[in-house]
């Protein structure tokens, strides 16, 4: 399962299966995890849970996240992220910030087809896997996480950015009945004082023009 999403809104852009099973359980554990992460989430990560691992990168504000079972090579998952990442940036960097609508990026799909068939074997000879004996990818500095408990933070992150939300409407509406209460106040205080200033001034014209 590989899907890249834009990260300040999570928004999903393109998801391609990569392999057999669950679809949809792939689909909701990859929608789960984009949208715990934020501008202050680890460019690179490593959740795990169960049979299967997720991997995801972010980088020039896009997420690329893809699931792989637990033999397949960590440094080679993030080769192909890394370059996933640069091929879609080049591609889409100008539009990225205008797309309205989900899977909006739908048309780089064959590209990630593409760019999986190279590194599906990890077993084969391919330029991939030297590059992958080269160590270009350091992953010893890469945060692991259980994806269960990242999941679980994520939630109470955004129930707790709802609340604060709700908390600032509630303290604008009180703010705003607060000066309402005040004007009639003061209206209240001073209406008669207005009153007869203008009773005076009235009296005082009158007796000017007649």
């Amino acid at each position: 399962m590989t899907t890249i999403a834009r990260l300040p809104d999570h928004l999903l852009l393109v998801s391609s299966m990569d392999y057999g099973g669950d679809s949809e359980t792939y689909k909701t554990l990859a929608r789960d995890t984009i949208k715990t992460l934020s501008f202050n989430s680890p460019p690179r990560c490593i959740l795990e849970g169960g049979d299967y691992i997720v991997y995801y990168q972010i980088m020039n504000n896009i997420v690329c996240l893809t699931i792989c079972d637990r033999s397949y090579p960590k440094k080679l998952a993030f080769e192909y992220l890394q370059e996933l990442s640069g091929e879609f940036c080049d591609e889409y960097q100008r539009a990225i910030p205008t797309f309205t609508r989900a899977y909006a990026a739908i048309g780089f799909d064959s590209q990630i087809e593409k760019i999986r068939n190279k590194y599906i074997d990890p077993n084969s000879g391919h330029h991939a896997l030297k590059r992958l004996n080269a160590n270009l990818i350091d992953i010893q500095g890469i945060m692991h996480q259980n994806i269960q408990s990242a999941i679980g933070r994520g939630d109470a992150l955004n129930k707790i950015e709802d609340k604060t939300g709700q908390l600032l409407l509630d303290s604008k509406s009180f703010q705003d009945q607060a000066k309402y209460t005040n004007m009639m106040a003061m209206m209240k205080q001073y209406a008669p004082l207005v009153g007869i200033g203008l009773f005076v001034f009235l009296v005082l014209v009158w007796r000017f023009l007649c």
